[in-house]
């Protein structure tokens, strides 16, 4: 029945009737995913807890969507591998029913990350113009997201079969935190993306795999190989493939 509360959801617990809002994930590319919100009822604050399993994700961002009403606060942290996010509206604007996400969140991923992620709701609340919790049906459902996905690892469009291979120039440059590197494949082979210092010493590697032939962007968050932060300075970004090679500049801030 409706008139059962569950908002704290954990393991082994389960969900009685229909929700009135209901929190779920939604996946992106370039390093996001979304927090989506299914709400029969106006929503006046809301608050989520989410894990990541394995811990490979860090939220570096997290923005409203147009769903948020203006003049809201949203305040986020991410500490030990928990997402925490809180919204509310002081003068009293809700989030209108509906469905869609609510809120963008972008992420720095861990250089060991692969396969699939799983996100879970630890809790998950909505409150009404009160600011009561308790008076609103929530309940948040978990996810997967997929790493190569995240990461915008795959053909730009299998259709278009380049000429020429072509390293361009990574965008935005300068940057901070994630920049873009886009190179151009006539042949398939295997292709092999890497960061270098500016000694020549390599930092990190992007892509090291069989690929068809076509246009391809991968982005990187300025962590080494073992997910960690680098400093700011000049970084090389260099790609090989079959008898291609070529090396480019970049600059990244903080």
């Amino acid at each position: 029945a409706n008139n059962e509360i569950l908002t704290n959801v954990t393991v082994g617990e389960f969900a009685v009737g229909t929700p009135e809002a209901l929190f779920s994930f939604s996946g992106g590319m370039n390093h996001t995913f979304k927090i989506d919100l299914t709400n029969s009822v106006e929503v006046y604050g809301v608050q989520v807890l989410i894990d990541d399993v394995p811990n490979w994700i860090t939220a570096i961002d997290v923005q409203g969507t147009d769903r948020i009403p203006a003049g809201s606060s949203v305040n986020w942290s991410d500490v030990g591998g928990n997402l925490n996010i809180l919204m509310f509206n002081g003068n009293l604007i809700p989030i209108d029913s509906g469905d869609g996400p609510i809120f963008e969140v972008t992420v720095q991923i861990s250089s060991q990350a692969e396969g699939m992620v799983s996100l879970n709701y630890t809790q998950a609340l909505a409150s009404d113009s009160e600011g009561d919790p308790s008076a609103i049906y929530a309940f948040g459902v978990g996810g997967w997201l997929d790493i190569d996905a995240l990461l915008n690892i795959e053909p730009e469009a299998n259709l278009i079969i380049p000429d020429e291979f072509l390293l361009y120039q990574n965008y935005p440059n300068p940057f901070n935190p994630v920049t873009t590197i886009q190179y151009d494949l006539p042949n398939a082979g295997e292709v092999k993306v890497k960061i270098l210092n500016i000694l020549g010493q390599e930092v990190a590697t992007l892509v090291n795999s069989y690929q068809p032939a076509g246009i391809y962007r991968v982005n990187w968050d300025g962590t080494d190989q073992f997910g960690s932060q680098v400093n700011s300075g000049v970084y090389l970004y260099q790609i090989r493939s079959n008898d291609f090679f070529d090396t480019k500049k970049m600059i990244l801030i903080k």
